[in-house]
């Protein structure tokens, strides 16, 4: 994965087909826990509706680890379901994460969450289509254009929320601990001993690391843009 640099009309990076699929798969599965299908998102914007399910070469791979975000922890589907509708905190800490309360004092979150949750969830789940699309190309080739930056680096945003309460990440120093061990992970740590993924654990931190640093590499190549680019 190459970090982000400026280019006319958006910003270009590359990733790996394997980092492309994870990513994919991700996006997918916080899509699924804010109620939506990236199937359906992908359809409302093809004019081909006789188009196979652009979901089907995932389905089979990565079902287990990165899948498992959208039901470690989750809540029971019929709550699940009462939560996006709103009027009631999600039980699920990755949901809560998602949808925050708006105000301290609960009764106004619980008529805020009833009022805003259905077209936040809509929204967040608009902004993973992005990012969804931006990996699913046929090369190595990440393309964002200058229209699309702000609801790519929102997507991505939502799916460290999601890994980081998988990963249990309360406050800075639980965040330097999971960077410390993918660094050893990948063999980042200037050691030069990288070594394979071996639990969920380990490659949920792997991820995380990832992802943050992937999303850190677009904001500061938008900072460096030129105002003509």
């Amino acid at each position: 994965m190459e970090a982000f640099r400026p280019w006319r009309g958006g910003y270009l990076s590359k990733a790996q087909e394997t980092e492309r699929r994870l990513l994919a798969r991700m996006a997918c599965d916080v899509v699924e826990m804010l109620g939506h299908s990236m199937a359906d998102l992908a359809e409302r914007e093809s004019s081909n509706a006789a188009e196979a399910d652009p979901l089907a070469a995932y389905e089979a791979e990565l079902s287990g680890v990165a899948g498992g975000l959208a039901s470690s922890g989750r809540a029971d589907p019929e709550l699940a379901d009462s939560e996006r509708a709103g009027g009631r905190r999600p039980i699920d800490d990755a949901m809560f994460r998602l949808l925050p309360d708006m105000s301290e004092d609960p009764r106004q979150a619980e008529a805020l969450r009833e009022m805003t949750s259905a077209s936040l969830s809509a929204a967040k789940a608009e902004h993973l289509f992005i990012l969804w699309r931006s990996v699913n190309g046929a090369t190595d080739d990440v393309w964002v254009g200058n229209e699309d930056m702000p609801g790519w680096i929102s997507a991505i945003n939502s799916i460290r929320l999601v890994l980081a309460s998988r990963l249990d990440i309360q406050g800075e120093e639980d965040g330097r601990e999971i960077y410390e061990v993918a660094q050893d992970i990948t063999g980042a740590n200037g050691k030069g001993n990288q070594r394979e993924v071996q639990t969920p654990d380990e490659l949920l931190r792997v991820l995380y690391t990832m992802v943050t640093w992937w999303q850190e590499s677009l904001l500061l190549a938008a900072r460096n843009k030129t105002p003509h680019r």
